[in-house]
């Protein structure tokens, strides 16, 4: 898979992210409202060497896509998918961007494109994304692209950093929403 969009390519994985995906994904702020997180340098070689072959579309099967900076030519951030391996017509995402480039629409872009690769080249009825509540930047995003909050889940997760339980909330995007044109 590799998409270009005006500013950024969503593409597999590959070795030589690594450096980079470490660099944001070991940052304890980046991954302070996500459960995934690299400690070593080695970790994250060896997460990329998994992803780096994963199709998309595995029923069950999270896929972490890379988000390259057309211009620089580097890995800038990530988005993760996972076809809910009871009803695959349903997708779970996720997005992380490097601290350097938050906040100046790439998340926005990346999820963007992968939403209209989902809909157009898979059989996907509805698009998932879970928020925490302590997060409203990742929320503008969502909201921003489209989706809707359907409900919010309370201390739904256990935060070992703060020691305590944390709500969440839930956005969609329905398929009978997406309207390619816009995208």
């Amino acid at each position: 898979m590799r998409i270009e969009g005006p500013r950024v390519i969503i593409r597999q994985m590959k070795i030589e992210d690594s450096e980079n995906f470490y660099a944001y994904r070991s940052d304890p702020q980046v991954c302070k409202y996500q459960n995934f997180m690299v400690k070593t340098k080695a970790e994250s070689d060896q997460f990329i060497e998994k992803q780096k072959e994963l199709p998309l579309g595995v029923p069950g099967q999270w896929l972490q896509i890379a988000i390259e900076h057309k211009l620089e030519e580097k890995l800038i951030g990530d988005c993760a998918i996972l076809f809910k391996e009871d009803e695959p017509r349903i997708v779970e995402i996720g997005y992380t961007v490097h601290p350097d480039y938050q906040r100046q629409g790439y998340a926005t872009e990346a999820v963007r494109m992968l939403m209209k690769t989902v809909f157009k080249d898979h059989n996907v009825h509805k698009i998932l994304a879970k928020v925490d509540v302590r997060n409203p930047s990742s929320a503008r995003v969502l909201e921003k692209i489209g989706f809707k909050q359907e409900g919010r889940f309370c201390q739904h997760f256990y935060d070992h950093q703060d020691k305590a339980w944390i709500d969440e909330i839930q956005f969609a995007y329905m398929k009978e929403d997406f309207m390619e044109e816009i995208f």
